[in-house]
């Protein structure tokens, strides 16, 4: 996990119990994801697998350190 900080980064009690994961786009849009999202560095996106979520009603922080928003939920 990054020590980064990001803003608007959603709060886990806000997420449902499925999302497992949340990441951050290159353009500032947060997702949560069910399993463990990969990048796609080129385009800018985390890929979202079967299950997942883009959160586009926050505000948004692009950031060029998205890459490093991936978080897993704490136990």
């Amino acid at each position: 996990m990054s020590k980064r900080k990001f803003e608007n980064k959603p709060k886990w009690n806000e997420l449902p119990p499925k999302a497992q994961w949340i990441a951050m786009d290159s353009d500032g849009v947060w997702g949560w994801f069910a399993t463990k999202p990969r990048p796609s560095v080129g385009a800018g996106f985390w890929y979202r697998g079967i299950e997942g979520e883009a959160l586009f009603n926050r505000p948004r922080t692009p950031s060029t350190y998205w890459v490093e928003s991936v978080e897993q939920r704490p136990v």
